[in-house]
């Protein structure tokens, strides 16, 4: 099948991608968006602001880690264009949760809450976070819980904004619609889905306005690196 165009931002945007190396050695990751400003950043500004974002996850996510695990690295990319920078920062922070996860791919899922309404999936992260005492049951995270992860999430993204390198500043977090719709696959296989999402010719960005948790256990299986 071939890759769809890459679909760019209207605005200012890079992504920062948060890598999570599991207690089995999978690996997991989970983006967030952020608004820019002060020109485009040049590739030391978005190493930069991958190095911020790893020591923001230190301070705030990794006491919902599991210390069977860590942050294994965090890379940021410009996506106004397809000339933005590309930068990673290959700092380790381990998780200090003392614990096991209730299964290897089972996260938290968080939703970034925006003003828009409409039929389809809404903006959402996916992080590893919790362990077996977090749960209620097979299925449930525990209200304490719940509400932990959604706070570790939004301090998280309270630390980047306003992180700055050279001329540029990062502005809040922000989410990203890059599909709408669908068109026909043209995988043949029989395997393939007969339709897949369709791209935008252009991204639409929706500021995010809160975080919340949902309370079942989420899965990251479609997710592994």
């Amino acid at each position: 099948m071939t890759a769809p165009p890459k679909v760019t931002s209207p605005a200012f945007i890079v992504k920062i991608n948060f890598i999570h190396e599991l207690g089995t050695t999978q690996k997991v990751g989970t983006s967030m968006y952020f608004s820019y400003s002060g020109g485009r950043p040049l590739q030391a500004d978005v190493v930069a602001f991958a190095g911020d974002a790893s020591t923001a996850w230190n301070a705030h996510c990794a006491p919902l880690f599991t210390a069977n695990g860590q942050l294994l690295e965090v890379t940021c990319q410009d996506i106004y264009d397809t000339m933005g920078q590309f930068g990673v920062n290959n700092t380790a922070h381990a998780g200090s949760r003392s614990g096991s996860q209730p299964t290897t791919f089972a996260c938290a899922v968080v939703s970034y809450q925006i003003t828009q309404h409409y039929r389809g999936g809404k903006p959402k992260g996916f992080w590893p976070f919790g362990i077996q005492s977090d749960t209620t049951n097979d299925s449930d995270w525990l209200g304490a819980s719940v509400t932990a992860f959604a706070a570790g999430v939004a301090a998280l993204a309270a630390a980047i904004d306003g992180s700055s390198s050279g001329a540029i500043t990062l502005g809040a977090q922000q989410a990203i619609s890059f599909y709408s719709g669908s068109q026909a696959n043209t995988d043949l296989s029989k395997w393939a889905p007969r339709n897949s999402p369709k791209p935008r010719p252009t991204a639409v960005v929706y500021p995010v306005q809160g975080w919340a948790c949902a309370v079942k256990i989420g899965s990251q299986r479609r997710r592994r690196i």
